[in-house]
């Protein structure tokens, strides 16, 4: 979902795609309005003056309904023109319709998902796990960060191995993003933010880790350069990795505070600074 994209319609559509690519399920009546309100409104092909022209010539047609018609004509066409939209120099009453059509549209699509969001929060979290333990798996054969010229020397299960966990690391990548939309739709107080990627960490970590540790938690998470980049570190790291099947399950985990300067006299004349841990109080220069 593009956070900069402030149209409520497009972003819950986009994230609704991709919960259903990954296996979730999506109401037959989400579809069916969604089908109704793109084919009817939004690539609606026949022009009012296209449908009055037709009507003049046809039989069957009076003179009122000539009248009628020709009469929403004109407001269609008055209603494109710039400065037409009530209270403003520029912007059209057409687009502003339009604008509120959509939004409208958006609200009745996201009641229908409502209906659907927690189980395919666990259907998604599900994927997600699976492939963790894959990945765990095939990380028992062969170290995921060992480099291209010493992987040819390995036996050739080890080698596909190795091939492997770099395809599985990617898959997580794609699985936690759309984790985090379907989270988003199940929950109702929390919301983790794309472009923020450290509000992603506690939809598959529940770390307690403080101080120096917890600065440990999060150089694995934002590791970069490593080949399957965080997963390889977090595996390292030994801590245990589960995707959230509830909003309830999600818990924000702080950033680790640093360290705080201290002094300490030695004598009358003489001290010596030191530093501790800003959580844990702990020297850590000793």
């Amino acid at each position: 979902m593009d956070i900069n994209n402030t149209d409520v319609y497009s972003n819950h559509v986009q994230a609704v795609e991709m919960v259903e690519s990954a296996g979730g399920q999506v109401p037959a009546e989400w579809t069916r309005i969604r089908e109704a309100y793109e084919t009817k409104y939004v690539y609606r092909s026949e022009s009012f003056s296209l449908r009055l022209v037709e009507m003049i010539v046809d039989a069957k047609s009076s003179g009122d309904d000539v009248s009628e018609l020709r009469a929403i004509t004109l407001a269609d066409a008055v209603g494109s023109v710039q400065g037409t939209l009530q209270g403003s120099s520029y912007g059209t009453a057409s687009s502003h319709l339009d604008t509120e059509v959509r939004r409208s549209i958006a609200g009745k699509l996201i009641a229908q998902y409502n209906k659907v969001a927690d189980p395919n929060l666990k259907v998604v979290a599900k994927a997600f796990d699976d492939d963790w333990k894959l990945f765990t798996e095939y990380s028992a054969k062969v170290d995921p960060e060992l480099t291209s010229d010493k992987v040819v020397r390995l036996p050739k299960d080890e080698q596909n191995a190795w091939l492997e966990l770099e395809a599985i690391a990617q898959r997580l990548d794609a699985r936690l993003t759309v984790l985090g939309e379907a989270f988003n739709m199940a929950s109702s107080v929390v919301r983790v933010t794309n472009g923020d990627d450290n509000t992603y960490l506690p939809l598959v970590l529940a770390p307690t880790a403080v101080g120096l540790e917890r600065l440990a938690v999060w150089n694995a998470w934002n590791a970069t350069g490593n080949r399957c980049g965080r997963w390889s570190a977090l595996l390292t790291l030994g801590e245990p990795v589960k995707a959230v099947e509830t909003a309830r399950d999600y818990h924000a985990y702080g950033a680790y505070q640093g360290v705080i300067e201290r002094v300490e006299p030695l004598d009358r004349f003489s001290s010596r600074r030191f530093f501790v841990d800003a959580e844990t109080g702990e020297r850590v220069n000793d």
